[in-house]
């Protein structure tokens, strides 16, 4: 391999040779298989790193972040709520009312700690748990209030919760729970 022209030069730990320059490393380099090979200008990791800073350019940084999540989180809570609500309504579901609560507080909680990829960072913990409890569980009990002012400008005369102990028993203080379960689990 050392035909001419091609002078045997020692090489450095990283494949250049000592005392190669900056315009030396932007060049392509010949491998031993003869394929020509040219520097990266970034490490391939780098378009995994998410943009922590909230710059004067638009980017988005922590805080805008976390309010995504949090309006996501109450955008779910509310769907959870008007969900159970019409299948409260229309279908009379009684003890599905238990699943729904489960599914609306996991949904809350994963909307929570920002998808199904989040990471268990330093923002992972106790307050993000909380927050997705107390969503879901709102969630489920915005439904069974609203049910309960349908039922009352009908002519009902219970409060909300004499109105949804009546209709659904412990089933609707369960689901209300459940939901906070869920909602924890996931959000954590």
């Amino acid at each position: 391999m050392n035909g001419p022209g091609h002078e045997a030069q020692p090489e450095g730990r990283d494949g250049a040779t000592p005392g190669a320059d900056a315009a030396d490393a932007a060049e392509p380099r010949p491998t031993a298989g003869g394929d020509v090979r040219r520097q990266l200008d970034r490490a391939p990791g780098d378009r995994y790193r998410r943009v922590e800073t909230d710059g004067a350019d638009g980017t988005a940084g922590r805080g805008a972040t976390r309010t995504r999540r949090l309006l996501a989180a109450a955008a779910v809570a509310v769907g959870t709520a008007v969900v159970t609500f019409a299948l409260i309504t229309f279908v009379d579901i009684g003890p599905g009312l238990l699943v729904l609560g489960v599914a609306g507080g996991w949904l809350t909680g994963l909307a929570v700690a920002g998808g199904a990829r989040a990471t268990h960072g330093e923002d992972a913990g106790r307050n993000r748990a909380i927050t997705a409890a107390g969503l879901a569980g709102l969630g489920i009990a915005l439904g069974l209030l609203l049910d309960s002012l349908r039922a009352y400008t009908l002519g009902g005369v219970l409060l909300p919760w004499e109105y949804a102990l009546t209709r659904f028993g412990i089933v609707a203080p369960l689901a209300i729970g459940l939901a906070a379960v869920a909602g924890w689990l996931r959000g954590r």
